[in-house]
């Protein structure tokens, strides 16, 4: 008797789609259906999916799991973005997706009563952080996953993709450093934030090493556009009209940008902003927003493949990578 993965190579599909048509899914034409089933006849395979489930224990599903946090995809349209790349990736792959929210505050984690009932064949975690029973979970049940912005966890992870936030603040820095401003702010988020701490340290020493021996305000919102506008609202009193603001992300300097605009400063020849990201938002609106870069497409690409081919292939192999981000100047900030 041949395997799922034999098979799905005689009928020129992914394993997925075998998986799919053993379910007796609706995402698969009854036409492929058909094909697949009358393959399975000629090799002997048994499409019954309850008979198969008990030897492949595949169900054609990827859980995504994500931080209370990200659940307001409209407030937070990074998130958004990132999701619809990482839902059209797994698209072309032919997986289904379910998305778990977690908050860290039940007794047993979502992710690992998942991993026990076998609900998924992979997982791929957005959560800045996991704790040491998910990760040993995690190992003890082998199960495939990838890990996105990974970058201060709690134990070692494989395959884990991440955006170098410190090094985002860096390039901020330098790029403020080098200029004469009366103030300099960071926009950053309210309560502790995994990347808060990397993306100030960043910013800092950015600016340090241009000798520039300015102090920098802290600001704090939420990370929104309404968030963004709060916090420059309530430190209106500390803002000059010679200022140079980074923000945590795009979202906050939008609304940066509209509560400046509303107190009556000039962008960018009075107060100049960078964001961080570089969602599709951020030439939308205008001024068209300068930011920082985040390689969010690759990376969410890149998860995605080394992901499947762990569900397909087994752990013979991991991967961690750093991406890079870049300096992107727009309309919010002045030419050197």
């Amino acid at each position: 008797m041949i395997t799922s993965k034999e098979l799905a190579k005689i009928a020129g599909v992914s394993p997925s789609t075998v998986s799919r048509v053993m379910n007796d899914s609706p995402r698969i034409s009854e036409e492929r259906k058909a094909q697949i089933r009358k393959l399975a006849i000629e090799h002997g395979f048994m499409l019954n999916s309850q008979a198969q489930s008990l030897k492949t224990k595949k169900t054609g599903t990827i859980a995504i799991l994500m931080p209370k946090y990200f659940s307001d995809l409209c407030t937070n349209i990074f998130f958004t973005y990132l999701y619809d790349i990482i839902s059209n990736e797994l698209d072309r792959y032919d997986y289904d997706i379910m998305v778990i929210y977690s908050q860290n505050k039940t007794k047993m984690s979502p992710l690992v009563r998942m991993i026990q009932i076998q609900k998924a064949d992979g997982y791929l975690i957005l959560r800045p952080n996991l704790t040491k029973n998910e990760v040993k979970t995690l190992d003890q049940y082998n199960i495939p996953y990838a890990a996105i912005f990974m970058q201060n966890i709690l134990q070692p992870l494989k395959n884990t993709f991440f955006i170098n936030t410190e090094q985002g603040g860096y390039l901020a820095g330098q790029y403020f450093g080098r200029k004469k401003f009366d103030t300099l702010i960071f926009l950053g988020l309210e309560g502790n934030s995994v990347d808060n701490g990397p993306r100030l340290k960043g910013f800092t020493k950015g600016i340090a090493e241009t000798n520039n021996k300015q102090n920098i305000s802290i600001f704090s919102g939420k990370m929104s556009i309404d968030g963004g506008y709060k916090a420059i609202k309530e430190n209106a009193h500390l803002i000059s009209n010679n200022s140079g603001i980074y923000a945590y992300n795009d979202m906050m300097a939008l609304g940066a940008i509209n509560a400046l605009t509303e107190i009556g400063f000039k962008i960018p020849s009075e107060v100049e902003i960078l964001g961080t990201d570089d969602v599709p938002l951020a030439t939308a609106f205008r001024p068209a927003l300068s930011t920082i870069h985040a390689p969010i497409h690759d990376l969410a690409k890149e998860a995605c493949k080394t992901l499947i081919n762990t569900i397909e292939n087994g752990w013979t192999s991991s991967v961690v990578k750093e991406y890079t981000p870049s300096l992107v100047l727009r309309d919010t900030t002045k030419n050197i």
